[in-house]
């Protein structure tokens, strides 16, 4: 590489590395207003759910993974879950029953027993409108416009000769 290239690419890795400082910094604001569970919320059913979800990091993987099963269209077993999340049969089973009797999730039995879990109305409505607020935060702390320039600024380096 030439003197010239050497400058190009220390000039954007330093630029690009405080870039990621930068976006740090806005990320962390939004994950503590995550973990804070800041988000208003007047629906006192929807507050139930998130609540209960942030109540332990278990509910809200279980949820997490319910949802996205249903968004996907392939409902989820206890067994799936258990094994995903790392914790007992015994656990999920409590949570599932807790959930279904709130009226947050469905079970559906195969002719094999299993339970087949999918979000219901409620639960996906909630996680929708967290996602709509999750992108409010990123659009007006700037998280997207930063993002796009560190991935151009990737993209120069990877131009550079002899990279």
């Amino acid at each position: 590489m030439n003197k010239l290239n050497d400058t190009q690419q220390y000039t954007l890795e330093e630029t690009k590395h405080l870039l990621l400082k930068d976006w740090a910094k806005k990320n962390i604001s939004i994950e503590i207003a995550i973990s804070e569970g800041s988000r208003v919320m007047h629906d006192p059913d929807e507050r139930k759910i998130v609540q209960y979800s942030l109540s332990s990091s278990n509910r809200r993987k279980i949820l997490m993974h319910i949802i996205r099963a249903t968004y996907e269209n392939n409902p989820i077993t206890v067994t799936e879950l258990t094994k995903l999340i790392g914790i007992t049969r015994n656990s999920v089973e409590t949570i599932v029953k807790q959930c279904s009797e709130a009226g947050w999730i469905n079970v559906n039995r195969c002719s094999k027993n299993c339970k087949h879990l999918t979000a219901c109305d409620n639960l996906l409505n909630c996680y929708e409108n967290y996602s709509y607020w999750l992108w409010q935060q990123v659009h007006t702390s700037g998280l997207r416009d930063l993002s796009s320039k560190i991935g151009q600024i990737d993209n120069m380096i990877n131009q550079l000769p002899n990279k």
